[in-house]
């Protein structure tokens, strides 16, 4: 009896890492998007306002910004060829942020960009950096010459590269042999928070309003638990007034817009006063 059931976990210890390894699928290869020694380009995930999740991959070779979707087909290309840079080489643009709605307010995605450069000429280094925001078709919208986001980071957990989408959790890995960057499907989602979910974790977590269009409901998902947090949806007016603030209780609720005229409103999801996502919603 002994002799069997150790014939048969010695079947279940060969077969479940099998069983598991096959689970992590390669599901897209992005040809010179890897991360390495002397190699600058960089693709990682981000959910915007109201395309959703999408891929981003910033080639600072040939200095363009460009968005896929979750089936990695190309949406967009935003090129940097005509933006300000001070700095030379492939390391010279740093994309900080990629949004539709953070930068103006229509559809089309704008990014931030920080260029720096170190100049030995001088008897002492010479430093240098330039913060610049771009619209989709490239153009500049703003440009702080001499100033630079420099901030000490105080997310609890990035996680990157690992990230929870509308099609799943992916891994993102850089391959040093080729340089591509690698998309994997993972089987299970990536929980944000080590003791509990924190308005830092949030920032990074999702949230879908569904569906927009809408005649008259709308539901809220978040990529949380709301449990001790106060979290908040709060929708405006064109014109910036709060025609609705409502506090949520779970991590999925509907709310009502009868009451409301037909038009467009922004809304904006907060916890603890601060905000975690925003969008808009129509209501016919």
């Amino acid at each position: 009896m002994f002799v069997q059931r150790l014939s048969a976990l010695s079947i279940v210890a060969v077969t479940i890492p099998i069983a598991l390894h096959a689970q992590f699928t390669l599901e897209h290869s992005y040809t010179n998007a890897a991360i390495g020694f002397q190699h600058y380009n960089k693709l990682y995930s981000v959910q915007l306002e109201a395309l959703g999740d999408v891929y981003v991959l910033v080639d600072k070779t040939d200095r363009f910004v460009q968005l896929m979707d979750m089936a990695h087909i190309v949406i967009g290309t935003i090129d940097l060829t005509d933006a300000p840079d001070i700095a030379t080489g492939p390391a010279g643009r740093d994309v900080l942020y990629v949004s539709q709605h953070l930068f103006d307010l229509d559809e089309g995605v704008e990014l931030m960009y920080v260029t720096q450069t170190v100049s030995f000429d001088q008897p002492s280094p010479v430093y240098s950096c330039v913060t610049t925001i771009v619209d989709e078709d490239g153009s500049v919208l703003q440009s702080w010459p001499n100033e630079g986001p420099w901030v000490t980071p105080n997310t609890p957990q990035s996680q990157e590269p690992i990230y929870n989408t509308s099609n799943g959790t992916k891994l993102i890995l850089s391959d040093w042999t080729t340089w591509n960057a690698n998309v994997y499907s993972l089987p299970g989602s990536l929980h944000l928070g080590v003791m509990g979910t924190t308005s830092a974790d949030m920032v990074s977590a999702s949230v879908t309003v569904h569906p927009n269009p809408t005649d008259n409901t709308i539901t809220i998902d978040l990529g949380w638990q709301s449990a001790s947090e106060r979290t908040v949806i709060q929708i405006t007016s064109a014109d910036g007034a709060i025609v609705l603030d409502r506090t949520l209780h779970s991590s999925r609720e509907e709310v009502s817009l009868g009451s409301l005229a037909a038009g467009l409103y922004l809304y904006r999801v907060l916890v603890d006063g601060r905000e975690v996502s925003n969008g808009k919603i129509t209501k016919l």
